[in-house]
């Protein structure tokens, strides 16, 4: 499967490259196309998540980048269907089937980092000091 979850990207012994390609700022008239356009793996075409994410790395005047990433605004994921704890299983397999459950259960199948761990609006070197920049 390829595919990879929203990750805190703090140094953990091994190695993880992501890369992200923004064509344009995104706007609230553009976010239902971009949210239709990335639904399978992640973020599943979570439009409060991808909202989230404007104005991180690139903006009309410049001044975001990646060397300044303060990460994204504030997020609390919810669950968009009813009884996701009983649907996605005792090790939570469902959660790895691309499906409805997947699809719809974020807060439950732990898809996105809590604000409180994640830390929205911090400088990423203070959250993750370890890194390089």
């Amino acid at each position: 499967m390829h595919a990879t979850n929203e990750c805190n990207h703090r140094a953990t012994g091994g190695v993880r490259i992501t890369a992200s390609i923004f064509l344009s700022q995104l706007e609230e008239a553009s976010l239902k196309q971009v949210a239709e356009h990335d639904k399978y793996y992640f973020p599943f075409g979570n439009m409060d998540w991808i909202w989230s994410q404007r104005g991180r790395h690139w903006n009309k005047d410049g001044t975001a980048s990646m060397m300044n990433d303060k990460g994204r605004q504030p997020f609390e994921p919810v669950d968009t269907i009813e009884g996701c704890e009983d649907r996605v299983g005792e090790n939570k397999e469902e959660c790895m089937v691309h499906g409805e459950v997947r699809m719809n259960c974020y807060k439950t199948c732990g898809f996105f980092k809590d604000d409180g761990e994640y830390r929205p609006g911090e400088e990423r070197a203070v959250v993750s000091p370890e890194l390089p920049f």
